[in-house]
């Protein structure tokens, strides 16, 4: 029967700590939220920059490749007319290359 009567007044305490949190739950979320409202505009601004930093980023990087890529094609061009003038020196150094890379492979330790 005690703990019956201590089962009852625990229960009675939590019931009445339940009522008392929920009065006080909006004035709790008031505060917090006033507190606070600064972090969140923190927050809110560093996401916007992010992503405007993102877009200078993204921009930037495509402005580099391509330059880069105009460059490539530059000197892609350059090689073209130089093997057309000179075919058989190119083809003389690509045999060369071929066999002193072979050597290199084939030499046995």
């Amino acid at each position: 029967m005690r703990t019956q009567i201590k089962k009852d007044k625990i229960q009675e305490a939590l019931e009445l700590l339940n009522e008392a949190a929920q009065g006080k739950k909006e004035e709790v979320f008031e505060l917090l939220g006033d507190r606070y409202e600064y972090l969140k505009e923190f927050f809110e601004s560093a996401a916007h920059n992010g992503e405007a930093l993102a877009g200078q980023t993204k921009k930037q990087i495509v402005k580099s490749l391509q330059h880069e890529e105009k460059k490539l094609k530059e000197a892609a061009a350059h090689w073209d007319k130089k093997v057309h003038n000179e075919p058989w020196a190119f083809l003389g150094a690509v045999a060369l290359g071929s066999l002193i890379f072979g050597l290199i492979l084939g030499h046995k330790k």
